[in-house]
């Protein structure tokens, strides 16, 4: 018997939690012609999980909590878990699940309705945002944890460094299921290395060594302390150019990223850097860029795994970055890591690898080898289901999932 699952999955991109779920599916043909898949808005993403067999709705009253005390924004929140939670009750009862799973932290509904319906609830946890904002709030952290584990059977985490954060916060290692990013390996480690262009033009051939950095355009990607890096790249490497692959800009509440990417911007004008960076904007053929590039940065201040970390070492870059949350799990020994925050060992690090062609191999290679032995997505469904298969008694798959890489 496969399990009807219901994902409350309000993600409009097929990035971050998207691809998480979406791997998982992938590799669970059964298990996605079973679920169904409710997004808060229609979106690109719909086509992709319609292609593996789920069913799609659309549900305005799942968005994602955003902490802003705006009115609207209190407004939106306590009318999407009044009113929208009887409506969301209503379509569940007409669904019957015999599981909900939220892909997301950041989502009250879908454990409410659980309650409700004495159905089985399971919370996938993907960034540390509440560990950072709440950092020096430990007791309205711990009170925000419990209140979710009031009504989620269990927590996912995404890396070790996340699970681990859970615990230090108060909830009970039994109810933690750490269940890492599957990183899909052939297609990004075997394709073609084609050109990259930048709207509508091919990055110029002379200006190397290229630095990638991909990631949302915010305080906690970093973007700024790798431009403040950069002069001192520049001094070793005149023709660097560093593309930064991302979003600028957002309405997600979570941090300002619009003045942000503003006072980036000006950051790089007082720099002189104006020739050395591109702001690229969100990048549908980041592999192809990836390729292309002699290193890949990740200057997160925090991060839950680094899903591009592992991507970039199969595509053969090697990656530098700060020692801050699951970035040595997902990266493991293709990582040259430095001190959180450390600008001028970041730097160093970065000149380092540029400057040694044989240590940008070794770290690729070793890198790439952890990744393919880690994040698996064969192996990472299998995981997936075994916890589905807990929650739902009697669930079991006719044939096992597939562990050849796809």
């Amino acid at each position: 018997m496969i399990p009807k699952i219901v994902f409350l999955n309000p993600w409009d991109r097929l990035i971050g939690p998207n691809r998480y779920l979406f791997e998982i599916l992938r590799h669970l043909p059964q298990l996605a012609r079973s679920a169904t898949v409710v997004l808060d808005q229609a979106s690109d993403a719909a086509e992709e999980y319609e292609d593996l067999g789920c069913s799609l709705a659309v549900w305005p009253e799942i968005g994602i909590i955003h902490p802003v005390p705006t009115p609207r924004n209190v407004v939106r929140v306590a009318a999407n878990h009044t009113l929208g939670l009887v409506r969301i009750v209503k379509r569940l009862r007409s669904i019957r699940p015999d599981l909900i799973i939220s892909n997301t932290e950041n989502l009250w509904v879908g454990g409410m309705g659980a309650r409700v319906l004495g159905i089985r609830h399971i919370q996938i946890f993907h960034a540390m945002t509440f560990s950072e904002r709440l950092s020096k709030r430990p007791l309205l952290m711990k009170t925000y944890l419990r209140f979710l584990s009031s009504w989620s059977d269990s927590f996912v985490a995404v890396s070790t460094a996340l699970s681990i954060a859970l615990q230090d916060r108060g909830v009970a290692p039994a109810k933690i299921a750490r269940i890492p990013n599957p990183v899909a390996a052939i297609p990004l480690a075997e394709g073609a290395c084609s050109a990259f262009s930048y709207r509508g033009t091919t990055l110029p051939q002379d200006r190397f060594p290229l630095i990638v950095s991909a990631g949302r355009i915010s305080p906690m990607k970093g973007q700024d302390l790798l431009v403040r890096a950069l002069p001192a790249i520049r001094e070793a490497f005149p023709n660097v150019l560093c593309v930064f692959a991302g979003r600028i800009g957002s309405g997600s509440g979570l941090e300002h990223t619009d003045k942000f990417s503003v006072d980036l911007t000006r950051e790089v004008k007082r720099l002189g850097l104006e020739s050395n960076v591109i702001f690229a904007g969100e990048v549908e053929n980041l592999p192809d860029l990836l390729r292309r590039a002699a290193i890949y940065v990740q200057p997160s201040r925090t991060e839950s795994f680094g899903r591009v970390v592992a991507e970039s070492l199969l595509c053969g870059i090697p990656v530098a970055g700060f020692a801050v949350g699951g970035i040595s799990e997902s990266g493991g020994p293709g990582v040259l890591l430095v001190p959180p925050l450390d600008v001028p060992a970041l730097s160093k690090a970065i000149i380092r690898v540029l400057e040694a062609p044989a240590l940008a191999r070794e770290l690729a290679r070793e890198g790439r080898a952890h990744v393919e032995r880690h994040f698996e997505p064969g192996a990472v469904a299998e995981r997936f289901f075994s916890l589905v298969a807990q929650a739902s008694p009697g669930a079991a798959l006719q044939e096992r999932p597939a562990w050849t890489r796809s």
